[in-house]
Protein backbone atom coordinates (compact mmCIF):
# COMPACT_ATOMS: atom_id res chain seq x y z
CA UNK A 1 0.00 0.00 0.00
CA UNK A 2 1.40 3.41 -0.97
CA UNK A 3 2.24 6.05 1.60
CA UNK A 4 -0.34 8.62 2.53
CA UNK A 5 0.22 11.88 0.64
CA UNK A 6 1.13 14.91 2.71
CA UNK A 7 -1.64 17.45 3.31
CA UNK A 8 -0.79 21.18 3.35
CA UNK A 9 -2.91 24.29 3.68
CA UNK A 10 -1.57 27.39 1.96
CA UNK A 11 -3.02 30.78 2.94
CA UNK A 12 -6.37 29.03 3.24
CA UNK A 13 -9.62 30.63 4.34
CA UNK A 14 -12.66 28.51 5.17
CA UNK A 15 -16.12 30.01 5.68
CA UNK A 16 -18.99 27.85 6.90
CA UNK A 17 -22.38 27.62 5.21
CA UNK A 18 -23.68 30.01 7.90
CA UNK A 19 -21.06 32.60 6.98
CA UNK A 20 -18.77 32.04 9.99
CA UNK A 21 -15.04 32.29 9.32
CA UNK A 22 -13.47 29.04 10.53
CA UNK A 23 -9.95 29.48 9.12
CA UNK A 24 -8.37 32.70 7.87
CA UNK A 25 -5.17 32.81 5.82
CA UNK A 26 -4.09 29.57 7.48
CA UNK A 27 -0.91 27.81 6.40
CA UNK A 28 -0.44 24.42 8.03
CA UNK A 29 1.05 20.98 7.35
CA UNK A 30 -0.99 18.13 8.80
CA UNK A 31 1.44 15.99 10.84
CA UNK A 32 1.97 12.31 10.16
CA UNK A 33 1.01 10.90 13.55
CA UNK A 34 -0.85 7.94 15.03
CA UNK A 35 -3.70 10.00 16.49
CA UNK A 36 -4.34 13.70 15.89
CA UNK A 37 -6.75 15.24 18.37
CA UNK A 38 -8.35 18.52 17.27
CA UNK A 39 -9.35 20.98 19.95
CA UNK A 40 -10.35 24.63 20.27
CA UNK A 41 -11.65 27.16 22.72
CA UNK A 42 -15.36 26.95 23.47
CA UNK A 43 -16.23 29.75 21.04
CA UNK A 44 -14.36 28.09 18.16
CA UNK A 45 -15.33 24.47 18.83
CA UNK A 46 -18.08 24.33 16.21
CA UNK A 47 -15.44 25.09 13.61
CA UNK A 48 -13.66 21.79 14.27
CA UNK A 49 -16.29 19.76 12.44
CA UNK A 50 -15.83 22.05 9.44
CA UNK A 51 -12.07 21.44 9.62
CA UNK A 52 -12.70 17.68 9.50
CA UNK A 53 -14.98 18.17 6.50
CA UNK A 54 -12.31 20.28 4.78
CA UNK A 55 -9.57 17.70 5.34
CA UNK A 56 -11.83 14.88 4.23
CA UNK A 57 -12.75 16.59 0.97
CA UNK A 58 -16.37 17.26 1.95
CA UNK A 59 -15.84 21.04 1.90
CA UNK A 60 -13.67 23.20 -0.31
CA UNK A 61 -11.71 26.26 0.82
CA UNK A 62 -13.23 29.67 0.28
CA UNK A 63 -9.82 30.83 -0.89
CA UNK A 64 -6.25 29.60 -0.73
CA UNK A 65 -4.94 26.15 -1.60
CA UNK A 66 -5.46 22.67 -0.15
CA UNK A 67 -2.54 20.55 -1.32
CA UNK A 68 -2.51 16.76 -1.43
CA UNK A 69 0.99 15.50 -2.13
CA UNK A 70 1.80 18.93 -3.53
CA UNK A 71 -1.22 18.96 -5.87
CA UNK A 72 -4.02 21.48 -5.45
CA UNK A 73 -7.07 19.35 -4.65
CA UNK A 74 -9.34 21.63 -6.68
CA UNK A 75 -7.28 20.77 -9.77
CA UNK A 76 -7.58 17.01 -9.30
CA UNK A 77 -9.44 14.93 -11.85
CA UNK A 78 -12.54 13.02 -10.79
CA UNK A 79 -10.56 9.76 -10.70
CA UNK A 80 -7.83 11.34 -8.58
CA UNK A 81 -10.38 12.70 -6.10
CA UNK A 82 -12.13 9.32 -5.83
CA UNK A 83 -8.79 7.61 -5.20
CA UNK A 84 -8.03 10.18 -2.48
CA UNK A 85 -11.45 9.75 -0.86
CA UNK A 86 -11.31 5.93 -0.92
CA UNK A 87 -8.21 5.95 1.27
CA UNK A 88 -10.12 7.73 4.02
CA UNK A 89 -13.06 7.04 6.31
CA UNK A 90 -15.47 9.50 7.94
CA UNK A 91 -17.80 9.48 10.92
CA UNK A 92 -19.58 12.65 11.95
CA UNK A 93 -21.37 13.23 15.22
CA UNK A 94 -24.70 13.81 13.52
CA UNK A 95 -26.15 12.51 10.27
CA UNK A 96 -24.07 10.56 7.77
CA UNK A 97 -26.20 7.45 7.29
CA UNK A 98 -28.52 7.18 4.30
CA UNK A 99 -32.06 7.28 5.67
CA UNK A 100 -33.53 4.96 3.02
CA UNK A 101 -30.93 2.21 3.55
CA UNK A 102 -30.66 -0.26 6.41
CA UNK A 103 -27.67 -0.18 8.72
CA UNK A 104 -26.08 -3.06 6.83
CA UNK A 105 -26.79 -1.51 3.44
CA UNK A 106 -25.03 1.66 4.62
CA UNK A 107 -21.90 -0.45 5.20
CA UNK A 108 -22.24 -2.27 1.90
CA UNK A 109 -22.33 0.89 -0.21
CA UNK A 110 -18.63 1.93 0.07
CA UNK A 111 -17.57 -1.65 -0.64
CA UNK A 112 -19.82 -2.38 -3.61
CA UNK A 113 -20.18 1.08 -5.21
CA UNK A 114 -16.42 1.36 -5.74
CA UNK A 115 -16.18 -2.33 -6.73
CA UNK A 116 -13.85 -3.05 -3.81
CA UNK A 117 -15.50 -6.42 -3.08
CA UNK A 118 -18.00 -8.76 -4.66
CA UNK A 119 -21.46 -8.64 -3.06
CA UNK A 120 -21.13 -11.86 -1.08
CA UNK A 121 -17.74 -10.94 0.38
CA UNK A 122 -18.95 -7.40 1.09
CA UNK A 123 -21.94 -8.81 2.97
CA UNK A 124 -19.67 -10.96 5.13
CA UNK A 125 -17.42 -8.02 5.93
CA UNK A 126 -20.36 -5.76 6.80
CA UNK A 127 -21.63 -8.41 9.22
CA UNK A 128 -18.14 -8.68 10.72
CA UNK A 129 -17.99 -4.96 11.49
CA UNK A 130 -21.54 -4.70 12.78
CA UNK A 131 -20.83 -7.66 15.05
CA UNK A 132 -17.58 -6.11 16.28
CA UNK A 133 -19.54 -3.11 17.58
CA UNK A 134 -22.42 -5.15 18.97
CA UNK A 135 -25.12 -4.08 16.53
CA UNK A 136 -25.38 -7.05 14.15
CA UNK A 137 -28.86 -7.93 15.47
CA UNK A 138 -30.03 -4.50 14.23
CA UNK A 139 -28.51 -4.83 10.75
CA UNK A 140 -31.88 -4.70 8.96
CA UNK A 141 -33.14 -1.61 10.80
CA UNK A 142 -33.38 1.76 9.09
CA UNK A 143 -31.48 4.56 10.86
CA UNK A 144 -34.73 6.26 11.91
CA UNK A 145 -35.72 3.13 13.83
CA UNK A 146 -32.33 2.82 15.54
CA UNK A 147 -31.24 4.42 18.78
CA UNK A 148 -28.74 7.31 18.52
CA UNK A 149 -25.87 5.23 19.94
CA UNK A 150 -26.59 2.51 17.38
CA UNK A 151 -26.52 5.06 14.55
CA UNK A 152 -23.19 6.38 15.83
CA UNK A 153 -21.70 2.89 16.11
CA UNK A 154 -22.86 2.16 12.56
CA UNK A 155 -21.27 5.40 11.34
CA UNK A 156 -17.96 4.37 12.90
CA UNK A 157 -18.22 0.87 11.42
CA UNK A 158 -18.88 2.37 7.98
CA UNK A 159 -15.83 4.64 8.32
CA UNK A 160 -13.62 1.56 8.76
CA UNK A 161 -15.29 -1.17 6.71
CA UNK A 162 -13.32 -0.39 3.52
CA UNK A 163 -10.07 -0.41 5.57
CA UNK A 164 -8.83 3.13 4.96
CA UNK A 165 -5.41 4.56 5.80
CA UNK A 166 -6.72 7.71 7.47
CA UNK A 167 -9.95 8.11 9.45
CA UNK A 168 -11.72 11.33 10.45
CA UNK A 169 -13.95 10.92 13.52
CA UNK A 170 -16.15 13.68 14.93
CA UNK A 171 -16.81 13.13 18.68
CA UNK A 172 -16.57 9.33 18.22
CA UNK A 173 -17.21 8.40 21.86
CA UNK A 174 -19.96 10.88 22.74
CA UNK A 175 -23.20 9.06 23.54
CA UNK A 176 -21.71 5.56 23.42
CA UNK A 177 -21.80 3.00 26.20
CA UNK A 178 -18.43 2.16 27.79
CA UNK A 179 -18.65 -1.35 26.35
CA UNK A 180 -19.14 0.03 22.83
CA UNK A 181 -16.26 2.50 23.26
CA UNK A 182 -14.01 -0.40 24.22
CA UNK A 183 -15.14 -2.24 21.07
CA UNK A 184 -14.36 0.82 18.91
CA UNK A 185 -10.88 1.14 20.42
CA UNK A 186 -10.17 -2.57 19.85
CA UNK A 187 -11.35 -2.26 16.25
CA UNK A 188 -9.04 0.72 15.68
CA UNK A 189 -6.11 -1.13 17.24
CA UNK A 190 -6.86 -4.09 14.97
CA UNK A 191 -6.79 -1.79 11.94
CA UNK A 192 -3.45 -0.27 12.94
CA UNK A 193 -1.92 -3.73 13.28
CA UNK A 194 -3.55 -5.55 10.38
CA UNK A 195 -5.20 -3.28 7.81
CA UNK A 196 -2.85 -0.39 7.08
CA UNK A 197 -4.49 2.31 9.21
CA UNK A 198 -1.93 5.12 9.62
CA UNK A 199 -3.68 8.08 11.21
CA UNK A 200 -6.86 8.74 13.17
CA UNK A 201 -7.95 12.39 13.32
CA UNK A 202 -10.63 13.21 15.88
CA UNK A 203 -12.60 15.96 17.47
CA UNK A 204 -12.59 14.33 20.87
CA UNK A 205 -12.53 15.72 24.40
CA UNK A 206 -12.50 12.47 26.37
CA UNK A 207 -9.83 10.37 28.05
CA UNK A 208 -10.55 7.19 26.11
CA UNK A 209 -8.07 7.54 23.27
CA UNK A 210 -5.37 9.04 25.50
CA UNK A 211 -5.07 5.78 27.41
CA UNK A 212 -4.44 3.65 24.30
CA UNK A 213 -2.74 5.74 21.61
CA UNK A 214 0.03 8.28 21.09
CA UNK A 215 -1.84 11.59 20.89
CA UNK A 216 -0.68 14.66 18.95
CA UNK A 217 -2.83 17.70 19.88
CA UNK A 218 -3.82 20.13 17.11
CA UNK A 219 -5.51 23.34 18.21
CA UNK A 220 -7.68 25.84 16.36
CA UNK A 221 -6.54 29.25 17.65
CA UNK A 222 -7.41 32.64 16.18
CA UNK A 223 -8.68 31.09 12.93
CA UNK A 224 -5.48 29.08 12.42
CA UNK A 225 -4.38 25.51 13.15
CA UNK A 226 -1.24 24.72 15.08
CA UNK A 227 0.33 21.56 16.49
CA UNK A 228 0.63 21.85 20.27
Amino acid sequence: MSLLPRIDLESLTLVSEMGDVVLKDCSYALPHAEWLQLDASAKDREGLTHCLALFGGLMEPTKGRFLVGGINRQNMSTDERIAYQCRMGFSFDQHGLLANRTLKENLLLPLVYHHQLEVEEASERADEYLNALGILSMADNLPAFSRPWVQKACNIARSLVHRPQRVWLDEPFSGLWAETIESVLKLLEHHYKNHGLVTVVTVDHTRWSQERFSITPVRLINKELETV
